[in-house]
């Protein structure tokens, strides 16, 4: 709860949840009323592969690697939350992104809309990803769902 009431006095107006964890079930009448929240559960399959530490071997990832671990129906609600957060950055509405540790899925949607809404290449976005968050770790199945994302949001 600490974490709403610090985004709220930093003017954060919106949440977009991907943590797989009911925020209403969790915080219940405690949400304040003027944060709007979007919840789109997938999967956590990107912390579970090899993490990218040389943003160079982005290029050769492909996105075939997702399609091989992933869903249809994580897919679509990763583009969800990714769509959801381009909706907000157009809008140019305050939103924090949250997922369970913070670790790969809530930085895998900030990076997506980065190098969609910015046109950044697939490693700049990952780069100015980790500036805004520390401990984002992008692996190859985040850069292949990257990728995916992008081309979907391209049709």
């Amino acid at each position: 709860m600490a974490e709403l009431k610090q985004g709220q006095n930093e003017g954060v107006q919106c949440l977009i949840n991907v943590s797989g964890i009911d925020l209403h079930v969790l915080y219940g009448s405690e949400i304040p009323n003027d944060i709007v929240i979007n919840q789109l559960f997938f999967k956590d399959i990107y912390s579970e592969s090899r993490v990218v530490a040389d943003t160079g071997h982005c290029d050769g990832i492909s996105i075939d690697e997702y399609l091989k671990l992933g869903t249809e129906r994580d897919r679509l609600a990763l583009l969800a939350a990714v769509k959801a957060l381009l909706e907000m950055l157009n809008q140019r509405t305050p939103t924090w992104v949250f997922c369970h540790r913070g670790i790969s899925r809530s930085p895998l949607v900030v990076a997506c809309a980065l190098h969609v809404f910015f046109q950044l290449s697939v490693s700049q976005a990952m780069a100015r990803t980790h500036r805004l968050h520390k401990n984002a770790e992008f692996t190859d199945t985040s850069v292949a769902a990257m990728r995916w994302c992008a081309s979907q949001l391209q049709d």
